[in-house]
């Protein structure tokens, strides 16, 4: 258990990931509110008391800034990680579904429209999958063909890994 001094309108939360997520909760009890005053201002400081186990990671809301960051509790610091990997490390085993993911970039997740060059030897199958030339590391499938044109969308991770492919 930790103390941490902030200003007066920066509350710490604990963090936990929901539905693959991280999801700030309610914050962590203040102690007091400290009054600093000097011949040019007053300060207010918020002591706040953080009841976590050293490397858990928290958020610290900045209302004033309109948002917060995360952070880890190392040695009773605050060290400041990224939502990334601060994710991760929280949730290991929905890491591949994330990079996957992130691969597909702008592909379409409905089926859109392709036409295909009038000389172009294409076979495209209805219902097969293949590797993105744009997106590496990505797949898209076929949805349905008529003559030249194309619907292709991206493919899901769950197809992904049905298919034996490690993302």
């Amino acid at each position: 258990m930790a103390t941490f001094t902030t200003p007066n309108f920066v509350t710490l939360h604990p963090v936990r990931v929901r539905n693959g997520r991280l999801a700030v909760e309610q914050a962590f009890p203040t102690l007091e509110i400290t009054r600093t005053e000097d011949e040019r201002s007053i300060t207010y400081r918020r002591i706040t008391n953080v009841d976590a186990p050293g490397g858990s990671f928290v958020f610290m809301r900045d209302p004033v800034c309109h948002g917060g960051s995360h952070h880890r509790l190392v040695g009773g610091e605050l060290v400041p990680v990224t939502y990334a990997e601060a994710l991760d490390e929280l949730d290991p085993d929905g890491v591949p579904r994330r990079r996957y993911e992130a691969r597909l970039g702008t592909l379409p997740r409905k089926p859109k429209r392709m036409i295909l060059p009038a000389d172009s030897d294409d076979e495209w199958v209805e219902g097969d999958t293949y590797p993105d030339t744009v997106w590496a590391g990505a797949y898209v499938t076929c949805t349905k063909r008529s003559g030249r044109q194309v619907w292709i969308r991206a493919t899901t991770y769950e197809e992904i890994v049905a298919l034996g492919v490690s993302p």
